[in-house]
């Protein structure tokens, strides 16, 4: 077979992920309140806060937030793309507490993380991460290590 190669386990969105980390104006992780609030008192009413609003992150509820230096981000980024390990399936209450924010050219992409039920959401452009419980598992690490702690799981919690 001409021009072909094997396929390495999600090497194009790695690459593209390693680009936008890499190449971002700034990276910055965060914490933040629940997303999903419900009034305990009559009347009963919940209502939902957006971490984005207009393209810019919700100030209101970011609890604690740090910048990082591309030495941290070339650490966030291997934390975030390890493949060796336990495939991880998590549960799914999905209720995020950290975030990481790039900015590039004006443009925000957020990555949204619950270490609760080990699932994330993204704004954009970003997949194939978090694909093991050690992922999972180092950027908690990391998040630790940032002091960006609010609501992070205690060491042993979850296996973490």
């Amino acid at each position: 077979m001409l021009g072909t190669s094997p396929t390495v386990y999600g090497q194009e969105a790695k690459a593209d992920l390693y680009l936008l980390l890499t190449e971002a104006d700034s990276v910055q992780i965060a914490s933040h309140e629940d997303l999903h609030y419900s009034q305990k008192v009559k009347p009963f009413k919940s209502w939902w806060h957006q971490l984005v609003e207009n393209g810019k992150v919700n100030d209101t509820i970011i609890k604690e937030r740090t910048n990082l230096d591309k030495v941290s981000v070339q650490e966030l980024y291997k934390a975030l793309t390890i493949v060796d390990g336990d495939p991880d399936f998590g549960a799914a209450c999905f209720n995020p507490h950290h975030a990481i924010f790039i900015y590039k050219n004006g443009e925000l992409v957020v990555l949204d993380i619950c270490f609760e039920c080990n699932g994330y959401s993204a704004t954009s452009r970003i997949t194939k991460i978090l694909a093991t419980f050690e992922s999972y598992k180092a950027v908690a690490d990391f998040f630790r290590k940032h002091k960006i702690l609010y609501k992070l799981p205690p060491v042993g919690m979850y296996g973490y």
